[in-house]
C-alpha cells in the first residue's frame, strides 16, 4: 500500500494565506507578500514572528451587497429629483392658465368666469393638458411613483446592508483563523534568545519559590498540630522527624 505524501508545514500555510488573500483581493498587499515568501522558503521566519498577525494582516472590504447598494443610491438620487416634479408642473400649469385666462378675459369682456373655472374648463383657450384636473392627476401619479421608489431604494438598502455584514462577519472570522495559524506555525520557529531564556528560567525559580513557601507554611502549621496531640512520646517523635525531613528538602530546593 503507496504511503500517503505528508505536505510540509511551511506549505500548508503558504498555501492558506495566499488563498485567504486572493479570494478577499489583498494579494499586493506588503505584509502578505513578504510573510508568504518568507514562509514558503522558510527564511527569516524569526524576524516574522515578532510581527503580531492580528495587527498587520489587512482587513478586506466585502462585495456581498454593493450592487443592491449601488442600485439603492441611484434609485434614492432619482426619487429625490422627481419630488421637485409635480412643484414645477403645477407653477408651468398655473403660468398657463394664467396666460390663457388673461387672453380669454380680453376677447370676451361681458362674460363672467373665474380664474379657477376657467383653469377647469379652459374654453377651448387653454391646452386640455394643463387643466387643473390633469394637472393634479399628473401629480398624484409622480408623488406615487416617489412612494414607491423609496419602498424599493429602502429595501434594497436594507437588503445590501444586511449582505455586507454577514460577509465582514464571515471575512472576520476567516482573517482570526488565518492569524491563528500563522501564530502557532512562527511558534515553532521562534529563536531562542537572552530574553525568552531569562524569562523562561524566572518563571521556573519562581514556581520553585511558590512550592518550598507552600512547604514551609504546610510544616508551620503541621509542628502547630503536633503540640496539641496527645501526649505520645514515639508519635511525636516520628512527626518530628518527618517535619525536619520536610524543612532539609525545602531548603535543597531553595539553595539550587
Amino acid at each position: 500500500m503507496p504511503r500517503k505524501k505528508v505536505i510540509p508545514a511551511n506549505q500548508v500555510l503558504h498555501s492558506q494565506i495566499h488563498g485567504w488573500a486572493t479570494k478577499n483581493d489583498v494579494i499586493d498587499d506588503p505584509y502578505i507578500l513578504g510573510l508568504s515568501e518568507a514562509v514558503l522558503n522558510k527564511k527569516h521566519l524569526d524576524s516574522w514572528e515578532t510581527f503580531n498577525p492580528l495587527e498587520y494582516l489587512p482587513r478586506p472590504e466585502g462585495f456581498a451587497g454593493a450592487k443592491r447598494l449601488r442600485y439603492a443610491r441611484y434609485i434614492s438620487i432619482f426619487r429625490n429629483i422627481l419630488v421637485f416634479a409635480p412643484v414645477a408642473i403645477t407653477w408651468e400649469a398655473v403660468s398657463k392658465a394664467t396666460t390663457a385666462f388673461a387672453e380669454f378675459v380680453q376677447s370676451n369682456n361681458a362674460a363672467t368666469v373665474n380664474f379657477l373655472e376657467f383653469w377647469q374648463n379652459g374654453y377651448d383657450v387653454l391646452d386640455k393638458k394643463w387643466t387643473i384636473s390633469n394637472i393634479a392627476q399628473i401629480d398624484f401619479l409622480i408623488v406615487a411613483v416617489v412612494i414607491v421608489l423609496s419602498l424599493i431604494a429602502s429595501t434594497l438598502n436594507e437588503r445590501g446592508r444586511y449582505l455586507r455584514i454577514q460577509e465582514s462577519e464571515s471575512i472576520e472570522t476567516e482573517r482570526t483563523q488565518l492569524a491563528i495559524a500563522i501564530r502557532l506555525f512562527m511558534y515553532t520557529k521562534r529563536q531562542v534568545s537572552n530574553v525568552s531564556l531569562n524569562q523562561d528560567l524566572a518563571s521556573v525559580v519562581q514556581s520553585l519559590i511558590n512550592a518550598a513557601q507552600f512547604v514551609e507554611t504546610s510544616s508551620e502549621k503541621l509542628q502547630k498540630s503536633v503540640k496539641d496531640f496527645p501526649n505520645d512520646a514515639p508519635l511525636k517523635k516520628e512527626l518530628r522527624e518527618f517535619i525536619k525531613l520536610l524543612n532539609s528538602t525545602t531548603l535543597k530546593k531553595s539553595k539550587s
